[in-house]
């Protein structure tokens, strides 16, 4: 099977599960990629664009002579997430095919506008190479400023909402139309169609538009076989883009037909479009851009105007960096305000300067409102020009939303038929202030409509830590009066707060509710100081029927002082309450709910990326730009004996970043440490990944093109963060007296507005058991009485740092001394003759396998007299076990050169224990007062004869199951005194005992009991288990399935074990 893009061949994984996939081939040979769909999505979306059916043209997408280049962004591991690496290499792999368009049905919400790395690339992408790039604006609405990242948010791409027209009603959804529908029908099977009501909108933070075009968002469309159907209906942004794109390439294939393909840029492609859309009646433009796409007559205008028109983009700055302007705040909506604009024209790298210099545009500037006022004229040169726009929202209403845009054409006739050369849009939500003393409103939609949309714009006044909005069907109750409708209505419910530099979907909450006559229902937004807060309700497209919706809102507010609980151990921290705006019962509290333990990098390494991650140069491929790996390994140990945790790896300096971030790609590999095997991926919002006791390294990799930025993040701290197994409470006290001594807990207290009252609240005396020093406790604290009150959604933060570990209580002998005390006597010659002879063996078991050093150092101590100490007896019983495993990889010969040696080593260590006194000594009660060390003897002492005991009955094993004349006495024997001090089959021993256990039950001839272990304790392993522990019983279990005649699932151990066994390094 060769590559897709060399020989066009796929297959088919199977008949059960229908699923094709294909391969490419990286790295000239180095790296096999096998592709397949991470969902249906992608399909369906090319489906619109350019699906092809001779027999049944109907079926046909927009523009079925297109070609389609299939580039996966969204990882299969990630559930279709598109991670930074998988965008960066699809717009590569875009310039170095020389592609016309770019669908991207994908996005997220960003924290800032037109700025990343990957803004960067698609920015060369369209002014350098060519390519004309359309992209989804979100299914985020319908509150404002709801656009996603890239499409809503970068200036090179064309940003598409999704439209439902009256058609579409019907056909595509089978709603009943305006003749057959006994309630209101949806206002789109009325008039002339509308955008769906998720359908996300403008504008932009920084006051770009957000939205360029609309265009129609469902289709039924063909998707992957797997589905077992042919085509499906979806609708979205995802829908409407490759729409737009189809429509775009017949409008660049018909054009180029008639003549008109040496001017057919990205830059005159989309001024055709926006300057041709059709404005749909009742549609806001931060909602629908230009309006719907329209081919024809973009067809038409090129032909009048593509010839005459420069052929650049104009970059239109705002006050400095802002792309338009957006007044939202109670100071600059109550009075005059005035902004810089300074337009330059782009031009692509390789256009002569004589275009340039050509250049000198006289152009008139159009406000469309009033309240909005510009120059007349402004004449533009290729250095470019500023000008000043004054905005007067003093006149505008309150609470409602207020858009306009200046437009600057060229002063001719043909020029203003030809439309904008650039736009400088201008959004003012004027909120409502509320009076003092009065933290509600409340309002009344007179007629809720399908599809029709109401927001309100509200400053929350000061102290305001939360709101309440109530919506309220006013149908009246009871049996509905002749032709009265009574059913249920589905009505969205949208609150946004917008913060600078943050996403919108961080602070925002959208229900839907749906509401029968009389009902309401209440949502909830916890408020930060000072942003104006927006309340959109908005009846369901597609909800037939019509009513009056009250909506009341209701803010409340207990400020915090400080807003943040912050503990320390054997620290008491002060919290001050106020009653801000209304009388409160607060009751505080507090609890810590998940652990971040820190983790330090074990290693990290910066490599040069290969030729499929060089970044492209201009349109001629010069300037393309070697790019680099940053590879950094972090090392988690859960410990034995815990429960399995879901732990969420956490990168604090690029998490929460995709488009706007700053590096190339992030993403983040959990392995298990014993065998490589990859457990989870992790993105720029990374989710748990259940893990069981053991060792884990966690991998990530950063990606950019300049060395310094990659040596800056080498040292970078990352968290491993899980949920407590149970949350742990914080003491709250009424006073600081009470809280050093811990007593006299706080208790409800009723204040009056402005009234304040203060509790102290102390670290827990005891930390969670899974916890260590350097950790951080995190959880929320809330301030409301408990009751069926409404409280701040998510409280307010709360962060404990766990302090170093107190020294152990030093243990006390029988005359009460300590231990320390009781050894003073000892000289601290014998105490240093100790520690070195310590340190020596030590030195020893280091030396295993290596025969030489080995003997000389063994013969060193014996010659000191320490030839019975039990330590060094163990070193020579592993120094055995190494040199029989490297002899005797297979065959009899082999065996019979390591039996002896290790047999007689593990006889010496054996009868050095004496079993039979240590089991004397191990039954007697401990007694009150003994000493621990005594008993750690003792427990030492059976470590090693249990030590020994399996690495005899494993040799021996061994040798029985190769060599037919074997003692099997002597085996037998050497069996059951183990098992007289383990219990051989217990899969939680797994780990010392598997060898020995598996070779047993072979001996024994239960294939069926060799099954059931070595499942069971394959399962209880820890992820720090040895390879070679895993090696045993994966090899036992496949000879057990053999044996038992389960082909199929010996069959599946062999396949499965390569992926869980990999020998290589797991590729991002």
């Amino acid at each position: 099977m060769k590559s897709y893009r060399v020989a066009r061949e796929w297959r088919k994984l199977s008949d059960l599960d229908n699923l094709n996939y294909s391969i490419t081939i990286f790295d000239d040979g180095d790296v096999c990629s096998i592709c397949t769909d991470a969902g249906a999505h992608g399909t369906h979306v090319a489906g619109i664009v350019a699906a092809y059916d001779p027999a049944e043209p109907a079926q046909n997408g927009v523009a079925p002579g297109a070609q389609i280049v299939s580039l996966k962004i969204g990882d299969t591991r990630l559930s279709s997430m598109e991670t930074g690496p998988g965008l960066t290499r699809a717009l590569i792999e875009c310039a170095r095919l020389k592609v016309d368009f770019i669908n991207m049905s994908y996005g997220e919400a960003g924290s800032e506008c037109n700025q990343g790395r990957f803004v960067d690339l698609a920015n060369k992408i369209v002014d350098e190479h060519g390519i004309t790039f359309v992209a989804s604006a979100g299914n985020n609405g319908p509150a404002i400023t709801t656009v996603g990242a890239p499409g809503g948010t970068t200036s090179a791409l064309i940003s598409v909402a999704a439209y439902v027209s009256p058609m579409m009603m019907e056909d595509q959804y089978a709603l009943l139309g305006p003749q057959g529908s006994p309630l209101e029908v949806p206002q789109t099977q009325r008039g002339d169609g509308l955008t769906y009501t998720w359908s996300s909108v403008g504008p932009c933070l920084d006051g770009a538009l957000g939205v360029s075009i609309a265009a129609p968002g469902a289709a039924i469309s063909p998707v992957p076989t797997w589905t077992l159907q042919s085509k499906q209906l979806m609708n979205g942004t995802s829908m409407s883009s490759p729409n737009a794109c189809g429509c775009l390439a017949l409008l660049k294939a018909a054009a180029t037909a008639k003549g008109l393909g040496e001017w057919l840029s990205p830059n005159l492609l989309r001024r055709a479009v926006e300057s041709t859309a059709r404005a749909i009646e009742g549609g806001e433009r931060v909602g629908m851009g230009s309006g719907l796409i329209q081919v024809p007559e973009a067809l038409g205008w090129l032909e009048r105007h593509a010839a005459t028109s420069p052929d650049c983009r104009f970059k239109v700055s705002v006050d400095g960096s802002k792309r338009g302007v957006f007044l939202r705040s109670v100071a600059e909506t109550r009075g005059l305000t005035s902004h810089a604009v300074e337009v330059v024209p782009l031009f692509k790298a390789s256009t002569p300067n004589s275009v340039r210099t050509a250049l000198d545009l006289k152009l008139t500037l159009e406000s469309d409102a009033p309240w909005l006022t510009c120059p007349a004229r402004l004449a533009l040169c290729h250095s470019g020009r500023g000008f000043t726009v004054f905005v007067d929202p003093r006149q505008l209403k309150e609470g409602a939303l207020h858009s306009a845009t200046i437009r600057a054409k060229l002063d001719t006739e043909a020029g203003q038929e030809a439309g904008a050369f650039f736009e400088v849009p201008v959004t003012v939500a004027k909120p409502v202030v509320l009076v003092a003393g009065c933290p509600d409103v409340a309002w009344r939609v007179e007629k809720a409509t399908p599809g029709k949309v109401e927001r309100r714009f509200v400053a929350p006044p000061p102290g305001a830590s939360w709101v309440e909005v109530t919506l309220k069907d006013e149908r009246p109750l009871g049996e509905p009066q002749g032709d009265a409708d009574s059913s249920a209505h589905l009505l969205m419910a949208h609150l946004v707060q917008l913060l600078p530099s943050t996403p919108y979907r961080d602070h925002e909450t959208k229900q839907a509710l749906r509401l029968r006559p009389g009902a309401e229902k209440t949502v909830t937004l916890a408020l930060e100081a000072m942003a104006p807060l927006e309340i959109t309700v908005a009846q369901f497209w597609s909800s037939p029927g019509s009513a009056p919706v009250s909506v009341g809102v209701k803010f409340r507010g207990v400020t915090v002082e400080p807003n943040a609980l912050a503990l320390s151990a054997y620290t008491r921290t002060p919290l001050r309450f106020t009653a801000a705006l209304r009388d409160e019962v607060v009751e505080p509290r507090a609890s810590l709910t998940k652990c971040r333990r820190p983790l330090h990098p074990s290693s990290a390494k910066i490599s040069p990326l290969k030729s499929r991650d060089f970044l492209p140069g201009d349109s001629k491929g010069q300037g393309a730009r070697q790019s680099f790996e940053l590879v950094l390994d972090y090392s988690l140990v859960l410990e034995a004996g815990g429960d399995a945790k879901d732990i969420t790896p956490v990168a604090p300096m690029l998490n929460g970043l995709l488009y706007e971030a700053s590096v190339d790609g992030q993403m983040c590999l959990v392995l298990d440490s014993s065998t490589g095997k990859v457990l989870g991926v992790g993105d720029a919002w990374p989710d748990p990944i259940k893990l069981k006791p053991g060792a884990y390294t966690i991998r990530y990799q950063v990606r950019h093109d300049e060395l310094s930025v990659l040596k800056e993040l080498e040292k970078m701290v990352v968290y491993a963060e899980f949920k407590l197994k149970d949350s742990l409470s914080v003491p709250c006290f009424a006073t600081a007296a009470q809280a050093s001594i811990r007593s006299g807990a706080s208790s409800a207290k009723a204040l009056k507005v402005g009234e304040s009252h203060a509790v102290v609240f102390v670290a827990p005396k005891d930390f969670p058991k899974d916890s260590k020093s350097g950790d951080v406790l995190l959880g929320a604290m809330h301030c409301v009485k408990k009751a069926k009150d409404v409280e701040r959604p998510g409280g307010w933060p709360v962060t404990l740092l766990v302090p170093p570990q107190a020294p152990p209580e030093k243990p006390s002998t029988e005359s009460g001394k300590s231990a320390e005390s009781a050894s003073e006597s000892e000289s601290e010659a014998l105490k240093l003759a100790k520690a070195l002879l310590g340190l020596k063996v030590k030195s020893l078991e280091s030396l295993a396998g290596k025969s030489a050093e080995f003997k000389a150092l063994h013969d060193a101590l014996v010659d000191e007299g320490h030839g019975a100490h039990l330590p060094l007896l163990l070193a020579v019983l592993k120094h055995a076990v190494a040199l029989g495993t490297a002899v005797a990889t297979a065959g009899e010969a082999g065996v019979g050169e390591r039996r002896p040696s290790v047999v007689a080593a593990a006889d010496a260590v054996i009868a050095s224990v004496d079993p039979g006194a240590l089991s004397a000594s191990l039954g007697l009660r401990a007694l009150e007062g003994e000493a621990k060390a005594e008993r750690e003897l003792l427990d030492e002492r059976r470590g090693a004869l249990v030590e020994a005991l399996t690495r005899k009955a494993d040799v021996l094993l061994e040798e029985a199951s190769l060599i037919e004349a074997s003692d099997s006495e002597q085996t037998g024997e050497a069996v059951k005194q183990l098992e007289q001090w383990e219990d051989l089959f217990d899969v939680g021993k797994a780990e010392a005992l598997a060898a020995v256990a598996c070779k047993q039950l072979r001996k024994a001839g239960k294939p069926g009991k060799l099954a059931k272990y070595a499942t069971g304790a394959l399962a209880k392993l820890s992820g720090s288990a040895n390879k070679a522990t895993r090696e045993v019983l994966l090899e036992a279990k496949s000879w057990a399935f053999e044996r038992l005649g389960w082909a199929w699932l010996v069959q599946h151990e062999a396949e499965w074990k390569a992926l869980n066994n990999p020998k290589t390094n797991a590729l991002f």
